[in-house]
């Protein structure tokens, strides 16, 4: 008998190692159960309960493969290394993101061999990690064993106790067999790495627990207030006490430490630079930045990038041109730095932007000594566009240097030339969860599943029909589409390393006439503890069944959109995570999920911002509704501008309670522009 012990083990302590040694002697008092009775194994592994245990010859332990609180996969087999010292027949293994996917398909590629899968509680609100038997559903071979006991430890109380750096606190978290040596040793690595993080996560939370007299208050738009008064010595002694810490802590090569007088500076240095550069995100924010400081630059011109080699070996040879007539910029590459494309790049911009205020028309050479119009409109580029081109420069590095990463997700991109994401990487999983779901429709139409008369709601347009039509959904399962067949489901997680739940729920309302659609994606991942739960994806339709089979196409394509537009969602926090973050795009700034965004839907939720634009500008839903009707417009192969057009404008003919639009005209306009500036960076070459 061998027993599967998956966890993320961000890091390994003392509890993990007592669950492997009970394991091991036969001292365990585990209780084998399924997902029938998970709840009465719970409280007989709980309360000590002799059971009647099959002998365990192995333990293998699956590492979660994800970085949790700066401490890695790699940190937390060196920890489980050590600690396999003192525990026999135990074989230590990274696996996926969730490593119970990793302990299934080993279960799986060993079919003579028997397996318990072991999950532990130190309560009953851990009970509900006994559910992950289901992930053995279709593994004859493995039996879920519950592991109750005393050793109550938390891996986030662990992390505390270790950036404390006093031994007496932290030894009790680590097993008693091991020695002082080997204490500090993990000490040393961990810690390291957990400042590491919690200096590039949260560097205010840092700092406020150094200034706990004058935290900086915030004002009802969220921004933190600049204090009007310069540094006091005494916290500038403060500072320096900080600074001396933090550079003991966290400077290494390639990180460097500096103080200012008034504030300390962490940045990473000699950041390698690849070759061959793609200047589109970089661009895509430019453009941005030149549109929010009030330049009038639209409609954009062309852009164009060449490499040529004759230019670049000319002395007196081209870096870069605008044409007014035809509105493009041309860019020479070859050669040349980054940096010194993007500056011409700004350049041009602003010939471009003196083209379109009708300033360029009058110029008839290229010779700045012989016309003095040329020599001023000439001052302007170099001086506006050097200018602006360094002002979006240092707001970039700012971004950088206060993200917990080190990166938020456009300075990513910036930084290492990564895009956000490649286009159709999720079109094959959308594709097969759609036809699934209109096989379920098909079926529940064909059985006459809740099927509500007409007028049942009332009046299917009023606001009060829809709530009343959306609680219905929320209340019945017709349709349930839980479990991806295996053989599919291991297909998608290797293509796009993804891992969801999928639930659709429908009802058929007489009268209803159009489809009425919503959707969730419920992030899951590792919670405080290191408790699993499962990502989800949930879809809510209303569909009229008079109007089938009519309706299958249109419904198809809503269906490929809301999934898209959610899978979208699943990749910006939680267990899928991509490392999303965003900026410029909303009110907030900040990471999909977080305080900021959470209080910017609750304050449209209670009507103190208003619905609409601001809801569509968000920088979650930005990428999600872009990347939903873009799969979309690509399924119906219709252009996506005209798909975009045909989803907001519907807005303007529907009315909130108060008998307004959702949306205006003008509001379509707005939020058309704020969406084609991410289109770059989405990897999506189409225009709105």
């Amino acid at each position: 008998m061998i027993a599967l012990y998956p966890g993320a083990f961000k890091p390994p302590h003392r509890g993990h190692f007592e669950v492997v040694k009970r394991l091991l002697n036969n001292t365990h008092k585990g209780k084998v159960y399924d997902i029938e009775d998970y709840q009465d194994a719970g409280f007989k592994a709980l309360s000590g309960q002799e059971s009647e245990t099959e002998k365990i010859d192995k333990v293998i332990v699956f590492i979660g493969g994800k970085e949790r609180n700066g401490i890695s996969a790699t940190d937390a087999k060196k920890v489980w290394d050590i600690y396999k010292k003192y525990l026999p027949n135990v074989e230590v293994i990274i696996g996926d993101n969730n490593p119970m996917f990793s302990a299934k398909d080993y279960a799986k590629a060993n079919p003579n061999e028997s397996f318990y899968a072991i999950t532990g509680v130190r309560g009953e609100e851990d009970f509900k990690d006994l559910k992950r038997v289901t992930t053995f559903v279709n593994r004859p071979n493995v039996k879920g064993l519950a592991i109750g006991g005393p050793d109550a430890q938390r891996a986030t109380n662990f992390r505390k106790a270790l950036l404390s750096g006093n031994l007496d606190t932290v030894k009790d978290f680590f097993p008693e067999e091991l020695d002082r040596e080997e204490i500090n040793n993990i000490i040393s690595m961990l810690k390291q790495h957990i400042i590491s993080e919690l200096m590039k996560q949260d560097l205010d939370g840092l700092f406020e627990s150094w200034f706990t007299d004058d935290i900086v208050k915030e004002g009802s738009s969220g921004h933190p207030l600049a204090q009007g008064m310069a540094t006091r010595s005494e916290d500038r002694a403060k500072l320096v006490t900080l600074y001396n810490r933090i550079r003991n802590q966290v400077e290494t090569p390639g990180v460097k430490v500096t103080f200012n007088q008034d504030h300390i500076k962490v940045e990473l240095e000699n950041v390698a630079r690849r070759s061959d550069y793609d200047f589109t995100p970089y661009m895509a924010s430019i453009l941005e930045y030149m549109i929010d400081e009030g330049m009038k630059i639209l409609p954009l011109p062309e852009i164009k990038v060449k490499r040529d080699i004759k230019e670049s070996s000319d002395f007196f040879g081209r870096t870069a041109y605008y044409d007014p007539n035809i509105k493009e910029v041309v860019l020479y590459t070859e050669g040349r730095h980054p940096k010194d494309i993007m500056r011409s790049f700004v350049h041009e911009m602003i010939h471009h932007m003196q083209n379109l205020e009708g300033r360029l028309g009058n110029i008839k050479t290229s010779d700045t000594n012989e016309d003095d119009n040329l020599l001023e409109l000439e001052k302007e580029a170099y001086l506006k566009g050097n200018i602006t081109f360094r002002n979006w420069e240092d707001s970039i590095k700012k971004k950088f240097n206060e993200d917990k990463d080190g990166k938020k997700a456009f300075a990513r991109e910036l930084q290492t030339n990564e895009t956000v994401m490649a286009e159709g990487r999720y079109d094959s999983i959308v594709t097969y969860l759609t036809n699934k779901t209109i096989e379920g429709v098909k079926k529940a139409l064909s059985k006459k599943i809740n099927h509500y008369k007409e007028g049942h709601f009332g009046d299917p347009t009023t606001e009060k029909a829809r709530i009343a039509m959306k609680k219905a959904v929320e209340e019945s399962y017709p349709i349930l589409l839980v479990n991806i067949p295996d053989d599919i489901d291991k297909k998608f997680q290797k293509e796009t390393d993804l891992e969801f739940e999928y639930e659709m729920k429908a009802i058929f309302v007489k009268g209803s006439d159009s489809i009425m659609r919503d959707g969730g994606a419920y992030k899951g991942g590792f919670g405080k503890d290191d408790d699993w739960v499962e990502p989800k994806l949930e879809l809510e339709f209303v569909l009229d069944p008079y109007n089938f089979p009519g309706d299958f196409q249109e419904l198809s394509g809503q269906i490929s959109d809301v999934l898209r537009h959610e899978i979208e969602h699943l990749t910006q926090a939680g267990g899928n995570e991509r490392g999303k973050s965003f900026d410029k795009d909303a009110l907030f700034k900040g990471k999909f999920g977080t305080a900021e965004e959470n209080r910017f839907r609750a304050m449209m939720a209670q009507g103190i911002i208003a619905n609409g634009v601001s809801y569509l500008t968000l920088p979650s839903e930005i990428d999600a509704n872009i990347q939903g009707l873009y799969l979309s417009a690509k399924k119906q192969k219709r252009p996506f501008e005209d798909v975009v057009d045909q989803y907001l404008y519907q807005f303007t003919e529907q009315f909130d309670e108060k008998g307004e639009p959702y949306l205006t005209k003008q509001d379509v306009i707005d939020v058309k522009k704020v969406w084609a500036l991410r289109l770059p960076a989405l990897g999506i070459k189409q225009k709105l």
